[in-house]
């Protein structure tokens, strides 16, 4: 965990020192920003979550290993999920259907930022389970460029992103989220 913590600074660091002299130029200089909100808001809630997280880069090296693959659970509800989530990635309510059938993997929950899927983590460790979280989850899996895919499979740049204070989605991205009187409350 802490040298996911050390990766991820660094690689701020980097990107905020690039863009500071000049050789990121201006959309980078954005991307740079909503990156440093999104670690912000990882800061708030991830010492309190207290479970093992993976990061992207770490993650993605697991998914290209031998042998057993880490389950990938999507802990958002399905209106969330049908518009984008990770490539073989399964819903909770698939995991608990049948969780005997994951006992030996890793698991790794997500949601838009990791703070949901923390919860769920921590639900999953309780059980028994190798579980992690996704550091960042699908705001940082898109920002590395990776893929996500909608509810047929297909490969898109639409996601749900669960209301405004989340869309720090990269350029090039459509934010899906409720709009409207209730908006206000996800703030």
């Amino acid at each position: 965990m802490i040298l996911c913590q050390i990766h991820a600074f660094f690689s701020l660091l980097i990107l905020t020192v690039l863009a500071s002299w000049g050789l990121l130029g201006a959309a980078p200089a954005q991307e740079t920003l909503k990156l440093k909100q999104i670690e912000q808001m990882i800061a708030g809630f991830e010492k309190e979550a207290n479970v093992p997280t993976v990061s992207v880069a770490e993650l993605k090296v697991w998914l290209r290993g031998a042998g057993q693959l880490p389950v990938l659970v999507d802990v958002r509800p399905e209106n969330e999920r049908k518009i984008a989530t990770l490539p073989q990635a399964i819903s909770l309510q698939e995991f608990t259907t049948n969780p005997a059938r994951y006992v030996g993997r890793k698991v790794v929950s997500f949601c838009t930022i990791g703070y949901r899927s923390a919860l769920q983590t921590a639900q999953f460790r309780e059980l028994g389970f190798d579980a992690w979280n996704l550091r960042g989850s699908l705001l940082l899996w898109v920002h590395s460029g990776a893929e996500v895919v909608d509810a047929s499979g297909q490969a898109t740049r639409r996601v749900h992103v669960y209301g405004k204070k989340w869309d720090l989605l990269p350029d090039g991205y459509e934010a899906i989220y409720p709009r409207g009187i209730f908006d206000s409350l996800r703030h």
